[in-house]
This record gives C-alpha cells, sequence and structure tokens, in this order.
C-alpha cells in the first residue's frame, strides 16, 4: 500500500482546520463553556460534515457507505453542541450542563462505530446491512459503562448527583472507549496499519475516550464537572470533524480490501459474553450497591449472546457452503475442486501418494439405452460401493461424467486399491429391478513413479487411464512405456490435424487412404457390396489401422473432417470400380459424433456430386450406441439423409441398448450383426437361436442382413442356412487397397450394374 501527498486542496483545508480548532481552544480557555464557545463548535462540525458529504461522489463506492456514517456523526456533534449552547442561554443552571453535549458525543460514537464497520470493508457494489454489527456495538457499550460503573462505585463510592446524570456521563465516558476498541480491532483485520486516517481517529478517539473517563470520575468525587475537562472533550471532537473534513479532500489510500469475517466477529461476541457474565457474577459476590450495573451487564450478556449467535449460525452456513462447494451434487462424494485441494496438500509427503483414473467403460450404453435416472441411480451405486470397498485407504472423488479419482495416501498400495476398485465396479449392480454389469480402466500414477506436481500426477493417471481403454479395461500403471506411448500419441495427434488440414505433403505426415472390404452373398457368392476402412499411410509410423487415431479424432473433435474425407474417397473408389463393371454400394462408417452433424448431409452432398456415384450406392453405417446417444435426432437426421438417396445400416447389431421401437422407426435398409454373434454361432445354440431370430425379423421388417466377422465356411454355410444375406469377412477377403480389390474382383465375375445389394 503506497503512501500518498496531500493535496493542495486538502493541505488548505488542513491549515482552515487547525485555526478554527485553535480559536475554539482559546475561546474555550478565555470564557470556559459558553454559549460562543459551544456555538464555534458547532459551526466547525457542521462546516465539516459539509465537506465531507460534498466528497461522497469523488469516494469510491466502497468506501461511500463509511463516509455517510461520518458526515451523520459530524452532524450529530454540530446539532449536540448547538443545543447545549441553547440549553445555556434559556435554561442557565448546573442540572442540565452537558446532558446535551454528552448525549450528542454518545450518538456521534455510535455513527462513528458504524462507519468504521465499512471502513476498507469489501461487501460487492451494493452494501449491505449488518444488525450483528450494531448489536456488537450496543453490547460493548452496554458492557462499558457496566464495567465502569461497577468499578468507580466500588472504590470511589456513590456520588452525591441523580442517577440518571451519572449514567449520561458514564455513557460519554463508554462510547469512545468502546469505538476506539472497535476501530483497534479493524484496523488490525483490515489491515490499515499504514493508513493515517485510521492511526490518527484512533489517537483522538483513544484520547476522548480518557478525557470522558475524568470527566466521570470528577463528578463522583466532587459533585461537579470541571469547565475544562468539558472545554477539552468539546475540542477534540471538533479535531474529530476537522480531521474528518481534511481526509475527505485527501487523495484515496488504496487498502486491501477484506470481507467481514464471522470468526473475528465471534471473538469479540464471546469476549463481551463472558465480561457481562463475569460482571453479573461479580457483582453478586461483591455488591456495587446499584441496581443498574447488573441491568446494564445483563444486557450487555444478552446482545453478546444473540450476536454470537448469529455469527454461529454464519459460520454454520459458510461450512455447509464450503462442503457443498466440494462435493459432487449427484453422488455426494468429493469433486474436482475438493479432490485437486487433497491432492495439492498430500503430495509434498516424503513417502508421496497415489492418483487413481476410473472411467466407467459400458455406463454411456446404459445411460442412454435405460435413461439417465437410471444412469444416475447406477452412478450413485458406483460409488457408494467404491467408498465402502476403499475405506481408510482412499479418498473418492467424482471429476465429471462418467470419470472418478482416488487419492491413495500409500502409493505402494496405489495397485491394491485399483484392483479393489476395480473388482468392486465389475460385480452385478442392481439398478431399478434390473442386473446390469459395467466395466472399468483405471489408471494409476504416483509420485514415486516421477510424478511431481498435482497436475502431472493427474495426466499420467489419465494417460495411463487411456491406455487400459485402449486394451479393451483394466488397469494400467503410468511407467516408461506409457510415457512413450503418450508421446506417439500426441506425435500423431499432431500430424493428424496436419494431414486433414492439408498443410503439409504426404512425404511428412503421410496420407489417409481407403480400403475395401467385399461383401458376399449367401448362397451364390457374388460380390455384392464393399465397406470402405479407413487407414493412415504414415512415413514413420507404416500403416496405422483405424483403432490407432479414431479415438483420436473422436476426442480432439476431428471425425466430422476426418468422415468427410473418407467419404470422398470412398465414393471415388466405389466409382472407379464400377467403371470396371462392378457396380457395387460402398459402405462407409458414420462415428456418434457425426450422425447429428448439421454439416453431414452437405458432405454426402459432395462426395457424391465430386465422383459421379449414384445416391443409391452409398450406404451410411451407424451403430445402436450412435443411435441410442440421442434416438429422437438420430432418427431425424437419418431420415434426412435417406432423403437424399443414400441407404442406412445398423452396424453392430446386439452389441447396443436399442429398443424394436427405435428399430421400426429407423430408415434401414439393412442390419449387421456383430461379429461377437457370429463368431459364437457354431459352439452356442442360444446365440443361433438369436441370430435365427433376428435374421426373420429384420426379413419381416423388409430389411437385409449382413454378417460381419466370418472367419471360416462352415459358420459361413450355417448363416446362409440361417437365410442371411450376405457375409463379411477374411473368409473372403480382408480390407484391401483399391487396385488390389481390383485385382480381386477380376478373377470373379462381374456383377451387372443394378444387381449389387
Amino acid at each position: 500500500m503506497a503512501r500518498t501527498r496531500p493535496t493542495p486542496r486538502a493541505a488548505r483545508a488542513a491549515l482552515v482546520g487547525a485555526l478554527a480548532c485553535a480559536l475554539l481552544a482559546v475561546t474555550g480557555v478565555v470564557t470556559g463553556v459558553s454559549a460562543a464557545f459551544l456555538v464555534v463548535a458547532a459551526l466547525v462540525c457542521a462546516s465539516s460534515c459539509v465537506v465531507v458529504r460534498a466528497r461522497l461522489r469523488a469516494r469510491p463506492v466502497r468506501e461511500a457507505r463509511a463516509w455517510r456514517w461520518f458526515a451523520r456523526a459530524l452532524l450529530a456533534l454540530a446539532v449536540a453542541f448547538g443545543g447545549e449552547a441553547a440549553v445555556l442561554v434559556l435554561a442557565p443552571g448546573v442540572r442540565w450542563a452537558g446532558v446535551v453535549e454528552t448525549l450528542g458525543t454518545v450518538v456521534a460514537s455510535a455513527f462513528l462505530y458504524l462507519g468504521v464497520q465499512f471502513w476498507n470493508r469489501y461487501r460487492g457494489v451494493e452494501w449491505d446491512w449488518d444488525p450483528g454489527e450494531r448489536l456488537l456495538g450496543l453490547a460493548g457499550l452496554l458492557g462499558g459503562t457496566a464495567l465502569l460503573m461497577y468499578g468507580t462505585y466500588r472504590t470511589v463510592g456513590a456520588a452525591a448527583v441523580p442517577t440518571w446524570r451519572v449514567t449520561v456521563l458514564v455513557l460519554g465516558a463508554a462510547a469512545p472507549a468502546v469505538l476506539a476498541l472497535s476501530l483497534a480491532s479493524v484496523l488490525v483485520l483490515a489491515r490499515l496499519a499504514r493508513d493515517w486516517r485510521a492511526w490518527t481517529l484512533l489517537a483522538l478517539v483513544a484520547t476522548l475516550g480518557v478525557l470522558g473517563t475524568v470527566r466521570y470520575l470528577e463528578v463522583l468525587a466532587t459533585g461537579a464537572v470541571r469547565p475544562t475537562a468539558t472545554v477539552a472533550v468539546v475540542t477534540v471532537w471538533a479535531v474529530v470533524a476537522a480531521t474528518s473534513a481534511v481526509a475527505s479532500l485527501a487523495p484515496v489510500v488504496r487498502n486491501v480490501q477484506t470481507a467481514p469475517s464471522p470468526r473475528a466477529s465471534s471473538i469479540g461476541s464471546l469476549a463481551i459474553v463472558v465480561a457481562g457474565a463475569g460482571l453479573v457474577v461479580l457483582d453478586a459476590v461483591a455488591p456495587s450497591g446499584r441496581r443498574s450495573v447488573a441491568v446494564a451487564a445483563a444486557l450487555s450478556t444478552l446482545l453478546g449472546s444473540v450476536r454470537l449467535l448469529r455469527v454461529v449460525a454464519d459460520l454454520a452456513d459458510l461450512t455447509s457452503a464450503r462442503r457443498e462447494a466440494r462435493t459432487d451434487g449427484l453422488t455426494g462424494v468429493a469433486n474436482r475442486l475438493a479432490f485437486m485441494e487433497h491432492l495439492e496438500a498430500t503430495r509434498g509427503r516424503p513417502r508421496g501418494v497415489g492418483v487413481l483414473l476410473v472411467d466407467l467403460d459400458e455406463f454411456k450404453g446404459v445411460n442412454d439405452g435405460l435413461g439417465h435416472v437410471v444412469g444416475d441411480e447406477l452412478m450413485r451405486a458406483v460409488a457408494d460401493r467404491v467408498t465402502v470397498e476403499t475405506a481408510g485407504a482412499a479418498l473418492l472423488a467424482r471429476l465429471g461424467g462418467d470419470e472418478f479419482a482416488l487419492l491413495v495416501d500409500d502409493p505402494d498400495q496405489a495397485l491394491r486399491v485399483a484392483h479393489v476398485v476395480l473388482d468392486a465396479i465389475r460385480a452385478p449392480f442392481v439398478v431399478a429391478g434390473r442386473t446390469v454389469r459395467i466395466d472399468a480402466s483405471v489408471g494409476v500414477a504416483s509420485t514415486g513413479l516421477g510424478s511431481a506436481s498435482s497436475a502431472r500426477l493427474l495426466h499420467d493417471a489419465d494417460t495411463a487411464m487411456y491406455v487400459a481403454k485402449r486394451s479393451g479395461g483394466g488397469i494400467q500403471v503410468y511407467d516408461a512405456r506409457t510415457a512413450a506411448h503418450t508421446a506417439r500419441r500426441l506425435d500423431l495427434l499432431s500430424d493428424l490435424r496436419t494431414v486433414l488440414a492439408g498443410h503439409a505433403p504426404p512425404a511428412e505426415v503421410g496420407e489417409l487412404v481407403v480400403h475395401l472390404q467385399p461383401q458376399v452373398a449367401c448362397g451364390d457368392d457374388r460380390v455384392v457390396g464393399v465397406e470402405a476402412l479407413v487407414r493412415w499411410a504414415h512415413p514413420r509410423h507404416g500403416l496405422l489401422r483405424p483403432a490407432e487415431f479414431l479415438p483420436l479424432a473422436e476426442q480432439h473433435r476431428l471425425m466430422a473432417r476426418l468422415t468427410a474425407v473418407v467419404l470422398r474417397q470412398a465414393a471415388a473408389a466405389a466409382q472407379g470400380v464400377a467403371a470396371d463393371g462392378w457396380d457395387l454400394p460402398v459402405a462407409v462408417n458414420l462415428s456418434a459424433s457425426c450422425v447429428t452433424d448439421d454439416d453431414l448431409p452437405g458432405e454426402v452432398a459432395a462426395a457424391l456430386a465430386g465422383s459421379g456415384l449414384r445416391a443409391d450406392r452409398l450406404v451410411l453405417e451407424v451403430t445402436e450406441s450412435a443411435i441410442m446417444r440421442d434416438p429422437d435426432a438420430a432418427v431425424t437426421a437419418l431420415v434426412r439423409l435417406t432423403e437424399q438417396g443414400v441407404r442406412v445400416s445398423i452396424d453392430d447389431y446386439g452389441t447396443g441398448h436399442s429398443s424394436l421401437s427405435y428399430l421400426a422407426r429407423l430408415p434401414a435398409a439393412e442390419l449387421k450383426l456383430d461379429a461377437s454373434f457370429v463368431s459364437r454361432l457354431l459352439r452356442d445354440e442360444r446365440t443361433e437361436t438369436i441370430v435365427a431370430a433376428t435374421i426373420d425379423l429384420a426379413h419381416r421388417l423388409g430389411i437385409r442382413v449382413t454378417a460381419e466377422g466370418v472367419e471360416d465356411h462352415a459358420t459361413a454355410d450355417r448363416l446362409c442356412d440361417l437365410a442371411c444375406d450376405a457375409t463379411q469377412g477374411f473368409v473372403h477377403s480382408g480390407a484391401l487397397p483399391v487396385d488390389a480389390l481390383r485385382a480381386w474382383l477380376g478373377a470373379r465375375a462381374p456383377v451387372a450394374v443394378g444387381e449389387g445389394g
């Protein structure tokens, strides 16, 4: 916080204020507590009030509230001193002397107290009222009054003046004292140590507390107040007013804004409660002889207790809010914020920590197929079970979606905990009356394996989890191999972006090419179609299969651009084969993100127009899972595509969670039986029954059936016996480059135009 030099205007105001206060002091010395003296004091305070109010618009919003209370305090002083002058003129005598002046200073002290509460406390642009601050001030005033009265009555004894007058004087002494204590606490809590305004006001208010106490003691001892004491009190109050005016003209002192602290406020409340209760007990054991002492102490205790209860409620709300901010709303476990805080706090331990990242591999299918309500219930069940199984060994947090993280205190136990978690997730769940089974991929990283920062730990665990997911689930520990995998993955991602952007020659980053796998009709071995499968001919990594780069494209939102490339190449390849006499439909796979992409119909139209391929020769394959991601949107999008003349095929049928109602609504021309059914066809009667029923159902709906992954002639023959329309797999041929497919087709009889598919 930088110190600021006074402006010329502030310097002139300081000079004028000093002269006015000097004139006031001289008047007091010469005339005593006279009407002239009090009128001069009133004028000083009124003028200062006008200056402060005039400067309100120039103050920052956060200080304006404090300055308004200061202006009210100065107005109260002006009214008090003017009123006291009127009393001296209209009702001279000792009985009412000093009453109006003292009560006015008590009111001014209260206003200054409220101003101090807002001083350098940030509460946003709109300032709110906190009744608790006033309760605390009133409780402090009553407690200070009771304490001062008890001490003086026990030592000096009762005064020969009316009790009400004594009460007024003791309030006049206690109010500045309470204000001084409050200002001292704010000076520390609000970090005002270098703010000259705070120190100056504290010194003046402390002086007023001492002078008020002296004046009160004089009344108790002598029954009267010396004029010099009153002159001193009034003069110091005038100095407070003049100083406030000067401060309002001075440059803004930039202090660190601090929010009101319930914990700090609770200390003051507790101190008042303890002091008030102690004073009540003390007055009962060693009576002061004045009922007013016990009453003031009891009221102070009561108000302090009310304030303390408010503080406790605020702390409870704050604790609850902090807990909610660090808790996942769905599962009740820790959220990402809480996890990162715990990780940051514990990773520096000598033995380190372990981090597990868990991804629920088949949760999305359950969520899409059975609904979000069932998905949410399954998520809660997973969290509850993992929490129980890892209690005492790890902190579980949900990072978002279907991803969890565990913080393991002992890194040597991280792998054991990973196995416990995996076993817990793989065990069946009963959700909404259904038995549901899911799997998980778990990545393990620890500080002992070289990870240093929290972000690095989480990144390494994520990398290991990705490797586990690529391997079909299970557990993967981050090590040198996974580190190398990460480097390879980043290298591929960079090259894939470059390939799709077309910014570099194939010699540097390679090129995407389409290989075609034939589909053969059951019964007569005619080639009735081909499926386009993308490959990446990479100059450093060789020919990459889809599983090595499609997940990267999906994860980094490159799939739409990649699909556009495949559509163009597949259409061009099919048109090239047609030139050889093979009029074959070509199938292109669509990812879940592409099905509902608004740009897809345009890309399809561009591919057809650029190649000259007929629309009915292009088949778009969509998996069940892609459809069930958003069934209504998927049906709408596929209907739009079929309106362009292309055909739709449901890929990997039998592995998702689609319902017959959606099958009836889909504009599908083909069903492709998943290879998992085909591979078990000859070994499992139940599988054969399912395959036969699926073929029969498809035919009744007017949909042809193609079986994928056919590896041998026996399986192909059995599929033909079950009335399957076509087969695809290594029993016929693998995916071939376009030129190789042409050579393969050259050995077979061509299909006449219109026969294929």
